[in-house]
């Protein structure tokens, strides 16, 4: 039931199926009383219009079982082709009525004759190559592989439930569900456009950090979402952790990259992520070293005093302050200090920080130019992954976190997270709980956990891992 494969196959399945009986065999009926339709002057041109038939039915399969799996496309794969009809439409007769009994034979004349059951399998494999090599030619063609954002279930259900109504028994309201389907198929491609607040994911990317933050403007639910990243993680956390989830939440544009240092393991992903999206703007404290091999031209530096408006959400670079920086790359972090306040909201600004990996000695003077604390932090991305480098007695007495994340792969130290417990503050480490999420609107933040690994299940749904 979980099985991606099973999903489709029985989607497609009931789709062929229900697609051919009720309206589908009302259309089918009409169409072969007119072209197959017995007449004197015509009888020696019947085989075009029966090619003709067929074509119809092949092209009723191919969409019955297009609009029935592409809920389960969209969810799990998060894109889908605007040519997927037309090449089942051409390649599923091949396949289906040649391909496969070629290689059916194949197998059943092996134990009688090996050269003719080589034969017909080599015949198979000549065919699935050629039908291959078209596939590879259409595949460049436009609207192939649109992404898309995952559907909400809400869209979903309403999807097949407009299908199973219009294919199914003859009605007279088709048209008017066929006008309800269009703004239907736009919601199928939206990700929750009612949504306000922040979606912020910190991603598990092992002993590293990449956060994603997406921005809903308030009072405007189809305005485009901003996108901010924080760091990338290690160049090998592209492909099994960042790509993935870009991809999940259909993100193709990203408005704004803060690298808080340019250590490999919170910055190995932006030569990345230059070349495969637009990056609006890069934000650092300072150019890269040579050997990151990125984009400098693009790079914008900010220090101490910078803010940031994204709407609802205001961003402070609290560290470092400006002139000169220390020689240790740890202590030359960007701290950024986040804060949510919804028009209209009764509460106070929600806020949290993400100190990247300063230690003891940059701690000291971020509390000299930090603001006087009046309330604790909603939450904290624990500086330099909860090392015993960082997270002091007076920057933990200071912030006194409700919540701290910690991201990395290896045990935190022990002193650490004792330190943050005796204030009351609760734990969520990557290590455990993976890739974690937290929300915030104007009722406030709230955070749960995601995928217990990324590299083994695809981003499909919130959960708590066990």
């Amino acid at each position: 039931l979980f099985s991606v494969s099973f999903q489709l196959t029985m989607a497609a399945t009931f789709g062929i199926l229900y697609g051919l009986q009720g309206r589908g065999k009302l259309m089918l009926g009409k169409l072969k009383q007119r072209l197959l339709k017995p007449r004197r002057s015509t009888n020696k041109l019947l085989w075009p219009r029966r090619l003709l038939y067929s074509i119809a039915v092949l092209a009723l399969v191919s969409l019955s079982a297009f609009v029935f799996t592409l809920p389960i496309i969209a969810h799990t794969f998060h894109r889908f082709s605007l040519w997927g009809p037309l090449t089942n439409l051409i390649y599923t007769p091949i396949t289906g009525w040649l391909i496969m009994p070629l290689g059916f034979l194949g197998l059943l004349c092996i134990p009688f004759s090996s050269t003719l059951a080589r034969g017909l399998l080599e015949a198979a494999a000549f065919f699935t190559e050629g039908v291959l090599t078209h596939l590879e030619r259409l595949a460049a063609l436009p609207a192939t592989e649109l992404q898309v954002a995952t559907p909400s279930l809400i869209v979903i259900a309403l999807w097949y439930l407009f299908w199973l109504l219009l294919l199914g028994k003859p009605w007279r309201y088709q048209w008017q569900m066929m006008a309800f389907g269009v703004p239907l198929f736009i919601l199928l491609q939206v990700d929750r456009p009612w949504r306000q607040g922040v979606d912020a994911t910190l991603l598990d990317v092992g002993d590293g950090l990449a956060a994603v933050f997406e921005v809903y403007q308030p009072g405007q639910p189809w305005s485009p979402r901003q996108v901010l990243l924080v760091d990338t993680g290690s160049a090998k956390a592209c492909d099994s952790s960042l790509q993935p989830y870009l991809e999940h939440r259909g993100i193709e544009v990203i408005d704004a990259l803060y690298i808080s240092h340019w250590d490999e393991d919170h910055a190995g992903c932006v030569a990345f992520l230059q070349k495969h999206y637009p990056v609006k703007v890069l934000y650092s404290s300072y150019e890269p070293p040579p050997e990151m091999a990125t984009d400098a031209a693009a790079i914008e530096i900010v220090r101490h005093g910078i803010e940031h408006d994204y709407g609802a959400l205001q961003l402070s670079v609290l560290y470092p302050p400006p002139g000169a920086l220390p020689r240790k790359s740890n202590d030359r972090s960007l701290v950024l200090h986040f804060s949510y306040d919804a028009a209209g909201s009764t509460t106070a600004p929600i806020r949290w920080l993400l100190p990247g990996d300063i230690e003891r000695a940059a701690e000291r003077v971020l509390l000299q130019n930090a603001p006087p604390a009046k309330r604790p932090l909603e939450l904290l991305v624990a500086p330099h992954h909860g090392s015993r480098t960082s997270s002091s007695p007076d920057f933990v007495a200071h912030f006194r976190p409700k919540r701290v994340l910690i991201s990395r792969r290896r045990q935190p130290s022990q002193r650490v997270m004792q330190r943050y417990e005796r204030l009351g503050s609760q734990l969520h480490l990557t290590r455990h709980q993976g890739t974690l999420l937290w929300q915030v609107d104007s009722r406030g933040l709230s955070l749960k956990g995601y995928t217990c690994r990324p590299d083994s299940k695809p981003y499909n749904g919130w959960g708590v891992c066990p």
